[in-house]
Parts: structure tokens; C-alpha cells; sequence
């Protein structure tokens, strides 16, 4: 199993270090996305806090495709019913449940945030900046 993980978590950063989008500035601090760029999403495992067992995917896990136009979040896969969040040092500032293929940040979240996306036992994210 944790040849799995490290087997898609190899293959999920080469696909995104070797993409590249016009418009987007990849630096330390994250991704910074002014109109429709698709985000390379991260993946990582919850803890799972001794609250039952560990789920044992029998396929790779999918993940999730989105796309950021300044604070309109497109969903290219489907993730209705998912949990999407902002969260700021460590901290969830905004969470809502995915129902449509379109979720639209508010005005007043502004700055650095982790946007996840969380399915199942696996939280997909991405550091993003709002303006």
C-alpha cells in the first residue's frame, strides 16, 4: 500500500511539474492564477485518528481536474457532493459542500489560502492566492 501511495504521489507531481499553463506564476509561496488555469491539485491521506480502519483503494485514485478565473473555481471532473475548503494556517476559513460544477469564492477571503477538495479518506489541494 505505501508503494501505492508513493508510486501516485511520484507519478501526480511529475504531471504537474512538467505541465505548463500560460498565466500561471509557480513560485514558493504557491500558485497565482488571473484567469482560467487549471491547478494542479496535491494529494494526501487524513488522519484518520484510530476512528476506523483505513479505506484500500483496489484502482489509483482520481484527481480532481479544476480551473481558477479569478475567484470562480470550475470543476473539469465531477466532485458534487465533495467538501471544498480554504484554509489558512491551519485553520478551515471557508467550507461548503460542492453542488454544482462551479463554486464562486467570496469577496472577502483575500490572500494566501490551501484550497482542498476532500473525498473520502484523501484531501486534494492546492496553495492559491486571492486578490
Amino acid at each position: 500500500m505505501k508503494k501505492l501511495v508513493a508510486v501516485i504521489f511520484v507519478c501526480c507531481f511529475y504531471a504537474a511539474s512538467t505541465q505548463t499553463n500560460a498565466g500561471v506564476c509557480i513560485n514558493q509561496t504557491g500558485i497565482s492564477a488571473q484567469t482560467d488555469d487549471e491547478v494542479p491539485l496535491n494529494i494526501k491521506k487524513k488522519n484518520n485518528n484510530g476512528t476506523g480502519a483505513p479505506s484500500n483503494p483496489k484502482s489509483p485514485v482520481q484527481v480532481p481536474e479544476i480551473t481558477l478565473d479569478g475567484r470562480t473555481i470550475h470543476f473539469v471532473t465531477p466532485c458534487v457532493g465533495l467538501t471544498f475548503r480554504l484554509v489558512q494556517e491551519d485553520e478551515v476559513c471557508y467550507e461548503t459542500e460542492i453542488t454544482s460544477d462551479v463554486i464562486e469564492i467570496p469577496q472577502n477571503y483575500v490572500g494566501s489560502y490551501e484550497l482542498q477538495i476532500l473525498r473520502g479518506d484523501y484531501i486534494f489541494y492546492a496553495d492559491i492566492e486571492l486578490d
